[in-house]
């Protein structure tokens, strides 16, 4: 399968938008980065997941709970990636 990612707004560090098509699925993700302080920032991230078909969609609606879990798993890996690159800088 062929996907075709595509930044279509770029305000690092505060935001950033990409999407990413393929045959079956459009998803568009907003990603916004608050500073809560000198240590801490909060991630917030929006997918909207437009499936193509109605098989398709009827699969897309069944694996709502699964695609909240790889998201939050994907979260989870940038937070332990950026954590250890900030120690490693000291």
């Amino acid at each position: 399968m062929t996907m075709i990612g595509t930044v279509t707004a770029n305000n690092l560090p505060d935001s950033q938008s990409e999407s990413i098509e393929a045959s079956n699925v459009l998803t568009t993700t907003v990603s916004q980065f608050e500073v809560v302080s000198p240590y801490l920032t909060k991630y917030v991230s929006e997918q909207d997941f437009n499936f193509k078909g109605l098989f398709n969609k009827v699969v897309g609606f069944l694996l709502q709970r699964e695609f909240k879990q790889q998201t939050l798993r994907h979260m989870q890996g940038l937070k332990r990636f950026v954590e250890e690159a900030a120690l490693k800088q000291g």
